[in-house]
């Protein structure tokens, strides 16, 4: 869940990308996390967490957001311009989603979407360019190298440590 130097931090604003059972939700909340953010497609999935963490929904402290969400004009009626100008079959990406959240700033990205974690990554850049957060990335051994090599060419200065499936960069 963390390294030395890669770990939440009491006040970040942390968005997690992709499946979550909670736990790592229930460990950013509980490391002091300012605003956490749940980016996650699966409907039974992100029901099930709003209600669990119903409580730290209604102080403010955690959002769960469903990115089809955001394509729905009356969601985000400001905004139905701008997503109609986005290619309606692609998912929106982070870079699009942020500004959309009222997210000023983002401390720590914790992405977990196998498979698809270096587009996520390239749906992230400008965001990991402008904010250089701390990142926890969920990768399989096929996709390890070609993640590490994605997040090194986004020019940060990052340092990377491996732990099991998890990739971390600080």
């Amino acid at each position: 869940m963390e390294a030395p130097g890669a770990s939440v931090e009491p006040g970040d604003f942390v968005v997690r990308v992709g499946s979550d059972d909670g736990v790592f939700l229930r460990y950013a909340l509980a490391k002091g996390a300012g605003k956490a953010i749940l980016i996650d497609e699966d409907p039974g999935r992100t029901a099930c967490l709003a209600w669990r963490f119903r409580d730290a929904i209604e102080a403010g402290r955690l959002e769960v957001v469903r990115p089809s969400d955001l394509d729905s004009p009356e969601a985000l009626g400001v905004f139905a311009a701008r997503l109609e100008a986005r290619e309606r079959s692609a998912a929106p990406t982070l870079d699009e989603m942020l500004p959309l959240l009222g997210l000023r700033r983002v401390d720590f990205l914790a992405i977990d979407a196998p498979g698809r974690t270096l587009a996520v990554l390239e749906g992230a850049k400008g965001t990991i360019e402008h904010f250089a957060p701390r990142l926890a990335i969920r990768t399989n051994s096929a996709e390890a190298d070609g993640v590490e090599r994605a997040v090194r060419r986004l020019g940060r200065p990052y340092e990377a440590v491996r732990r099991g499936d998890m990739l971390f960069f600080r």
